[in-house]
Protein backbone atom coordinates (compact mmCIF):
# COMPACT_ATOMS: atom_id res chain seq x y z
CA UNK A 1 0.00 0.00 0.00
CA UNK A 2 2.91 2.18 1.01
CA UNK A 3 4.82 1.56 -2.12
CA UNK A 4 1.57 2.51 -4.43
CA UNK A 5 1.46 5.44 -2.54
CA UNK A 6 4.89 6.51 -3.68
CA UNK A 7 4.63 5.60 -6.80
CA UNK A 8 1.71 7.79 -7.32
CA UNK A 9 3.29 11.09 -5.56
CA UNK A 10 6.56 10.26 -7.82
CA UNK A 11 4.72 10.04 -11.27
CA UNK A 12 2.67 13.23 -10.24
CA UNK A 13 5.99 15.05 -9.09
CA UNK A 14 7.43 13.98 -12.64
CA UNK A 15 4.49 14.79 -14.39
CA UNK A 16 4.75 18.44 -13.11
CA UNK A 17 8.39 19.05 -13.37
CA UNK A 18 9.39 17.28 -16.63
CA UNK A 19 7.30 20.62 -18.74
CA UNK A 20 9.20 22.52 -16.32
CA UNK A 21 12.80 21.15 -16.78
CA UNK A 22 12.02 20.64 -21.06
CA UNK A 23 11.34 24.40 -20.51
CA UNK A 24 14.74 24.65 -19.41
CA UNK A 25 16.74 22.72 -21.94
CA UNK A 26 14.89 23.98 -24.92
CA UNK A 27 16.30 27.35 -24.16
CA UNK A 28 19.22 29.85 -22.48
CA UNK A 29 17.14 30.12 -19.04
CA UNK A 30 17.89 33.96 -17.65
CA UNK A 31 16.33 35.08 -14.33
CA UNK A 32 14.01 37.70 -15.11
CA UNK A 33 13.95 39.93 -11.48
CA UNK A 34 10.65 42.81 -11.34
CA UNK A 35 10.59 45.14 -8.33
CA UNK A 36 7.22 47.31 -8.01
CA UNK A 37 5.30 48.57 -5.99
CA UNK A 38 1.53 49.65 -5.17
CA UNK A 39 -0.39 52.53 -3.47
CA UNK A 40 -4.42 51.96 -2.34
CA UNK A 41 -6.76 51.23 -0.12
CA UNK A 42 -8.04 48.31 1.90
CA UNK A 43 -11.00 47.36 3.98
CA UNK A 44 -12.29 45.07 6.23
CA UNK A 45 -14.75 42.36 3.71
CA UNK A 46 -17.95 43.38 3.92
CA UNK A 47 -19.94 41.12 6.05
CA UNK A 48 -17.03 39.85 8.61
CA UNK A 49 -16.96 40.95 12.52
CA UNK A 50 -14.60 43.38 11.73
CA UNK A 51 -16.49 45.43 8.79
CA UNK A 52 -18.52 47.76 11.35
CA UNK A 53 -15.42 48.50 13.13
CA UNK A 54 -12.92 49.28 10.85
CA UNK A 55 -12.90 52.13 8.04
CA UNK A 56 -11.11 52.37 4.92
CA UNK A 57 -7.85 53.65 4.76
CA UNK A 58 -5.41 54.55 1.97
CA UNK A 59 -1.73 52.44 2.71
CA UNK A 60 1.31 50.51 -0.13
CA UNK A 61 3.34 48.02 -0.53
CA UNK A 62 6.35 46.71 -2.07
CA UNK A 63 7.16 43.58 -4.34
CA UNK A 64 10.00 41.47 -6.01
CA UNK A 65 9.15 38.90 -7.82
CA UNK A 66 11.49 36.20 -9.78
CA UNK A 67 10.42 34.01 -12.45
CA UNK A 68 11.24 29.86 -12.19
CA UNK A 69 12.10 27.74 -15.24
CA UNK A 70 8.91 28.31 -16.76
CA UNK A 71 6.94 30.88 -18.77
CA UNK A 72 4.10 31.04 -16.67
CA UNK A 73 4.94 30.87 -12.83
CA UNK A 74 7.12 33.12 -11.02
CA UNK A 75 7.82 33.65 -6.97
CA UNK A 76 6.67 36.79 -5.18
CA UNK A 77 7.74 38.15 -1.71
CA UNK A 78 6.50 41.43 -0.70
CA UNK A 79 5.07 43.58 2.62
CA UNK A 80 2.82 46.58 2.71
CA UNK A 81 1.86 49.14 5.66
CA UNK A 82 -1.37 49.98 6.32
CA UNK A 83 -3.46 52.34 9.30
CA UNK A 84 -7.06 51.68 10.03
CA UNK A 85 -8.93 53.80 11.95
CA UNK A 86 -11.73 52.75 13.88
CA UNK A 87 -15.46 53.75 14.41
CA UNK A 88 -14.68 54.17 18.10
CA UNK A 89 -11.56 55.28 19.39
CA UNK A 90 -8.93 52.51 18.51
CA UNK A 91 -6.61 52.24 15.38
CA UNK A 92 -5.44 48.78 13.94
CA UNK A 93 -1.63 49.20 12.54
CA UNK A 94 -0.92 46.35 9.92
CA UNK A 95 2.63 45.45 8.37
CA UNK A 96 1.66 42.08 6.71
CA UNK A 97 4.37 40.34 4.64
CA UNK A 98 3.78 36.97 2.32
CA UNK A 99 5.54 34.75 -0.33
CA UNK A 100 3.41 33.62 -2.86
CA UNK A 101 3.32 31.16 -6.33
CA UNK A 102 2.58 33.66 -8.80
CA UNK A 103 0.90 32.28 -12.36
CA UNK A 104 0.96 34.15 -15.12
CA UNK A 105 -2.02 33.32 -17.78
CA UNK A 106 -0.29 32.28 -20.89
CA UNK A 107 -2.12 34.29 -23.04
CA UNK A 108 -0.61 36.56 -26.06
CA UNK A 109 -2.05 40.06 -25.59
CA UNK A 110 -0.92 43.16 -24.47
CA UNK A 111 -2.17 42.47 -21.16
CA UNK A 112 -0.88 40.25 -18.38
CA UNK A 113 -2.82 38.71 -15.87
CA UNK A 114 -1.55 36.78 -12.58
CA UNK A 115 -3.14 34.95 -10.00
CA UNK A 116 -1.32 34.46 -6.61
CA UNK A 117 -1.57 32.70 -3.72
CA UNK A 118 0.70 31.93 -0.46
CA UNK A 119 1.36 32.76 2.69
CA UNK A 120 3.60 34.49 5.51
CA UNK A 121 3.45 36.98 8.70
CA UNK A 122 2.75 40.21 9.85
CA UNK A 123 3.29 42.53 12.41
CA UNK A 124 -0.52 43.96 13.80
CA UNK A 125 -1.12 45.99 16.48
CA UNK A 126 -4.37 47.74 17.99
CA UNK A 127 -4.54 50.64 19.62
CA UNK A 128 -5.18 51.73 22.31
CA UNK A 129 -5.72 48.42 23.71
CA UNK A 130 -1.61 47.74 23.52
CA UNK A 131 -2.63 44.58 21.79
CA UNK A 132 0.10 43.99 19.32
CA UNK A 133 2.54 41.19 17.95
CA UNK A 134 3.20 38.72 15.29
CA UNK A 135 0.38 36.78 12.96
CA UNK A 136 0.47 34.29 10.98
CA UNK A 137 -1.26 35.61 7.07
CA UNK A 138 -3.22 33.90 4.41
CA UNK A 139 -2.86 35.78 0.65
CA UNK A 140 -4.09 35.43 -2.19
CA UNK A 141 -4.61 38.16 -5.40
CA UNK A 142 -5.02 39.07 -8.84
CA UNK A 143 -2.85 41.09 -11.08
CA UNK A 144 -3.30 42.80 -14.46
CA UNK A 145 -0.40 44.98 -16.00
CA UNK A 146 0.36 46.16 -19.70
CA UNK A 147 3.32 47.47 -20.94
CA UNK A 148 4.48 50.87 -20.80
CA UNK A 149 8.20 50.43 -22.58
CA UNK A 150 10.68 48.01 -22.11
CA UNK A 151 11.55 48.32 -18.27
CA UNK A 152 7.93 49.76 -16.56
CA UNK A 153 4.67 48.13 -16.53
CA UNK A 154 1.33 49.57 -14.86
CA UNK A 155 -1.49 47.81 -14.02
CA UNK A 156 -4.08 47.14 -11.10
CA UNK A 157 -3.66 44.69 -8.03
CA UNK A 158 -6.41 43.20 -5.73
CA UNK A 159 -5.08 41.32 -2.31
CA UNK A 160 -6.99 39.67 -0.22
CA UNK A 161 -5.28 38.74 3.43
CA UNK A 162 -6.63 36.84 5.77
CA UNK A 163 -5.33 37.44 9.84
CA UNK A 164 -4.85 34.27 11.12
CA UNK A 165 -5.53 34.94 15.47
CA UNK A 166 -7.72 32.17 16.26
CA UNK A 167 -4.63 29.74 16.46
CA UNK A 168 -4.18 31.50 19.88
CA UNK A 169 -4.75 31.16 23.29
CA UNK A 170 -7.54 34.38 24.18
CA UNK A 171 -6.02 36.90 26.55
CA UNK A 172 -8.27 37.50 29.57
CA UNK A 173 -11.49 40.34 28.37
CA UNK A 174 -10.22 39.62 24.61
CA UNK A 175 -12.21 37.88 21.57
CA UNK A 176 -9.77 36.60 18.85
CA UNK A 177 -11.09 37.63 15.74
CA UNK A 178 -9.77 36.13 12.48
CA UNK A 179 -9.45 39.45 10.08
CA UNK A 180 -10.35 39.50 6.36
CA UNK A 181 -9.20 42.32 4.30
CA UNK A 182 -9.06 43.10 0.48
CA UNK A 183 -7.01 45.68 -0.86
CA UNK A 184 -7.38 47.07 -4.36
CA UNK A 185 -4.22 49.34 -5.55
CA UNK A 186 -2.48 50.77 -8.83
CA UNK A 187 0.80 49.17 -9.34
CA UNK A 188 3.78 50.09 -11.08
CA UNK A 189 6.68 47.64 -11.66
CA UNK A 190 10.20 47.48 -13.02
CA UNK A 191 11.79 44.46 -15.33
CA UNK A 192 15.03 44.74 -14.17
CA UNK A 193 16.82 42.40 -17.17
CA UNK A 194 14.30 43.34 -19.68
Amino acid sequence: MLMKKFSLISVLVLSFISPLWAQYEEKDYQLHPIIGAWFGVIAPFPGTELAPILNTALGGGAFFRLNVPSDSFLVETGASYYNLQSNFTGQLTMVPGYVALVYKLPVDFALSFYFKGGAGSGYFANKPEGNGGFLPVFYGGFETAFPAGKVVNIGARFDYYMIYETWMKPQAGYKMINGHFFNIAIMVNFNTNP
